[in-house]
């Protein structure tokens, strides 16, 4: 009688799952319209974990309501409770979300989905990777039952992080920012339509009135704005804090702050370039293509807007920042180049004044970093 071999550990560690391991999600896609969604589920398969084919994945509509979040829990709890019976498994697999950024009806949606189910923990994610990636896929057809089913492939295979709701104050704040500057824009289109309308008084008559409407607005606008800075403790220290900067008035601070939000909540200043799209980005392929370095420019345009008119105005003083951009054009940089390597020191400045709780000191740079707190903390 033979005796029974021992196993080999290393083949035990192999051949049995870690039964501490996270269970595989169950992901569901949606696009989000303005009265309607259409969502996807993607189910997923221990036993052959090969990607399954987007047209065959079940989809659904729903009304973009908190009653049609409800009817959309319902309708995959009966999905994942078939295919947890069909796999043979312990309990179904749990279930996340993902859906593209629209503004309002994905921020809506997302809370509905926060305030009737938490676990779920929807992400919201960029438009132009879901774009790229139903590229790859060779999508020959753009539907919204295709979209939501490429977001659910997408949601499988790159296991998004939940997405972090902006706090209020800031949210208010953003809209509130973001109005003004369609006003502005809005503002300069009739002030140049005035401008041919000269040879016609009573057309001109008009558009002087319009023009003074949308002055009297943005007017309104601002003095919202100074009200809700005033009203919170913590944005108003820190508004305070940013325009002790150089070049920053009080329309950049708020800008900067309505766009990318508290500033300390990046772990490191590379990482609050990167947001913001002030990190170089690169293009070169084998050794013909070798283009010029330039800015990603990835992030909120509006937060680069005004950073760079900021930065221009740094150009007509002579402080330490003005010294810095002299300091560039000499190691050899060019003048759009330094201004882009300024934008981005100030918006390290930025983050490294609320970090450290401190107001901006023009001789940092001759104090020690640890005790210096905007050295440190930049």
């Amino acid at each position: 009688m033979q005796s029974a071999t021992k196993a080999d550990p290393k083949e035990t560690l192999m051949n049995h799952p870690d039964l501490n391991a996270p269970r595989p999600a169950a992901w569901s896609g949606i696009d989000v319209a303005k009265a309607t969604f259409e969502a996807a589920l993607y189910l997923p398969h221990p036993q052959n974990d090969a990607p399954r084919r987007v047209a065959s994945l079940p989809t659904h509509s729903f009304q973009r309501s908190p009653q049609g979040v409800a009817q959309w829990l319902a309708w995959c709890d009966r999905k994942l409770a078939d295919h947890g019976r069909d796999q043979k498994l312990d309990q179904p697999p749990p279930l996340r979300a993902c859906m593209e950024a629209t503004g309002r009806y994905s921020l809506e949606l997302a809370a509905w989905i926060l305030q009737a189910r938490p676990a779920v923990e929807p992400a919201i994610i960029d438009p132009l990777a879901a774009h790229h990636y139903a590229k790859s896929l060779r999508m020959r057809n753009k539907t919204d039952k295709v979209d939501a089913a490429v977001l659910s492939r997408m949601g499988y295979e790159r296991r998004f992080a939940p997405s972090a709701p902006l706090p209020e104050p800031y949210a208010t704040l953003r809209q509130l920012t973001r109005q003004r500057d369609f006003l502005m824009g809005q503002l300069q289109a009739c002030r140049l339509r005035a401008q041919e309308m000269e040879a016609w008084p009573h057309l001109l008559e008009i558009q002087q009135v319009v023009i003074k409407e949308q002055k009297k607005a943005i007017s309104k606008l601002d003095r919202l704005i100074n009200k809700h800075v005033a009203s919170q403790s913590e944005l108003r220290e820190a508004v305070r804090r940013l325009r002790t900067l150089p070049g920053v008035g009080r329309l950049t601070a708020v800008v900067i702050l309505a766009e990318l939000g508290d500033l300390r909540r990046f772990e490191t200043s590379r990482q609050t370039a990167s947001f913001a799209g002030l990190n170089p980005k690169l293009f070169e392929s084998g050794t013909s293509v070798q283009y010029e370095t330039h800015l990603s420019k990835q992030g909120p345009s509006r937060a680069r807007k005004v950073l760079y008119m900021s930065a221009m105005s740094i150009l007509r003083t002579q402080g330490p920042l003005r010294q810095y951009y002299d300091r560039l054009l000499k190691a050899g940089k060019c003048k759009m180049a330094a201004l882009g390597v300024l934008m981005r020191k100030q918006l390290v400045l930025m983050r490294a004044v609320l970090v450290g709780q401190c107001d901006y000191d023009p001789g940092f740079v001759k104090r020690p970093a640890a005790a210096a707190g905007v050295a440190a903390c930049g």
